[in-house]
């Protein structure tokens, strides 16, 4: 009986792991670069690209709470996929992505609210930065982390993929900035 393609696992090689990267998925401290540089660098420049009218400390400080929660997440993420991807459907790890990018992005923004504590419209600006980070960061973290997965796994070279997703940071603030407008 053929396994339907949604089904299938993702094709993970279980391979010697070189030297200097332990562990089938590379060392937690590259996870832990990559997604804080990608989330540091979205952070600040998606919000940016669409409006540049915040005090300059907005946009700090959601490149900083980017930055944070993408560290967390990437020191995370070896330890959640280790040998554990490999029985995880292709479909789960497709929906989680979204959902653990809109909270990656989600905490970059509510970081970026802090500005905005003591104004009149504190909370409507506190939640729009909350719902554009949780944007940005779904649709970032949901197109980046299955082939950044795979190519850690096959331990394969990921800075093209990061270098993508910092020239996509703009373009995550354009796509978040969509959605809000249409739900909002």
């Amino acid at each position: 009986m053929a396994v339907p393609a949604a089904m299938q696992t993702l094709p993970l090689e279980p391979s010697t792991p070189a030297r200097d990267e332990p562990g089938l998925m590379g060392r937690k401290r590259t996870w832990a670069r990559d997604f804080a540089l990608v989330g540091g660098v979205t952070g600040a420049l998606a919000p940016l690209a669409v409006y540049a009218g915040f005090p300059a400390l907005y946009y700090g400080l959601t490149g900083l709470g980017g930055l944070v929660a993408g560290a967390a997440l990437g020191g995370l993420l070896p330890w959640l996929l280790g040998r554990r991807a490999r029985k995880v459907p292709v479909v789960g790890l497709l929906a989680a992505g979204p959902l653990v990018g809109a909270l990656w992005g989600g905490l970059a923004g509510l970081a970026g609210s802090i500005v905005f504590l003591g104004d009149h419209h504190s909370l409507d600006l506190g939640f729009l930065s909350v719902a554009f980070g949780a944007v940005a960061g779904a649709v970032q973290f949901g197109w980046l982390w299955i082939p950044y997965t795979v190519k850690r796994a096959r331990k394969k070279r990921t800075w093209p993929l990061v270098a993508g997703a910092l020239a996509l940071a703009p373009a995550m603030g354009w796509a978040a900035m969509a959605v809000v407008r249409f739900f909002f």
